[in-house]
């Protein structure tokens, strides 16, 4: 297979990947190279090994995904995708992505100069008033505690996402009132789910895991084009979540240590 032919073939599939997905992203400041020694290999292209330098020039600098290696001897490896690859940047834009401190969240001028106070919008409640005060005071003298705020409230959404998805996938791989046939064939029983519907409530489970999702990340798009306005709304989501996985505004993993690191001490003396 040609050179040419090849990179034809990994951009459609990179670009079915894209327009196919639309989950949000977790993120956590910088994103270490993966090891593509450790990931299962979906499959493998052979190609001239006169041709490696160019595909690794190509992975490193255009297309992170589907390459997954790209070895000595000519072999191109693609790598099962998950969440974290797929809003992975090119290997060669991580070090400028990091020396010019890449990021969405940081405040911009004017962001939070003009608000209401906490009286109109909670009258009644002096105290719930004071501390959104305060909250909005702080926002405006300490600017870099904005960004802190905005990845925490982007990655709650983002993991509650991802275990809402979890189950939601979990139901449908269940098949409620579906039975296989002698033959192998699946024919659907329906006094079979009515009765399973009744008992587990499946259906309706299914239903409401569906809509939480479609609340969570609707929320997570509105977030991402409230950082960048002139985003399109339909590629928020998934090209907020590759934005977020690699901002360099703040590093969550020192704030996390401290809140976890207790509780993994006490685990081990037990």
């Amino acid at each position: 297979m040609t050179f040419q032919k090849t990179v034809l073939f990994f951009l459609i599939l990179l670009l079915q990947n894209l327009m196919f997905s639309s989950q949000p992203t977790p993120s956590a400041g910088s994103v270490a190279p993966p090891s593509s020694a450790s990931s299962s290999i979906l499959m493998s292209l052979q190609v001239s090994p006169t041709d490696v330098s160019k595909f690794k020039n190509l992975n490193d600098t255009v297309v992170p995904y589907p390459i997954r290696g790209v070895l000595l001897d000519g072999t191109i490896q693609q790598g099962i995708l998950n969440r974290t690859i797929k809003a992975m940047p090119p290997a060669k834009t991580w070090p400028i992505l990091a020396k010019g401190g890449f990021s969405v969240l940081r405040a911009k001028s004017g962001d939070f100069a003009s608000y209401p106070g906490g009286s109109a919008i909670f009258p009644g409640y002096s105290d719930l008033s004071a501390k959104f005060d305060a909250m909005i005071a702080v926002f405006q003298k300490n600017p870099e505690f904005i960004p802190f705020f905005r990845k925490v409230h982007i990655n709650v959404l983002n993991q509650l996402y991802q275990y809402l998805m979890s189950i939601y996938i979990n139901f449908n791989l269940q098949h409620t009132g579906i039975v296989q046939n002698s033959d192998g064939s699946l024919q659907v029983n329906i006094p079979a789910f009515m009765k399973e519907e009744k008992n587990y409530a499946a259906n309706k489970k299914t239903l409401i895991i569906n809509h939480l999702m479609n609340v969570i990340e609707s929320q997570f798009n509105s977030a991402i084009r409230s950082y960048v306005p002139k985003l399109p709304q339909i590629y928020a989501s998934y090209v907020g979540k590759t934005l977020v996985q690699n901002d360099y505004s703040v590093d969550l993993t020192h704030f996390l240590d401290q809140q976890v690191q207790s509780v993994f001490s006490a685990k081990k003396k037990k």
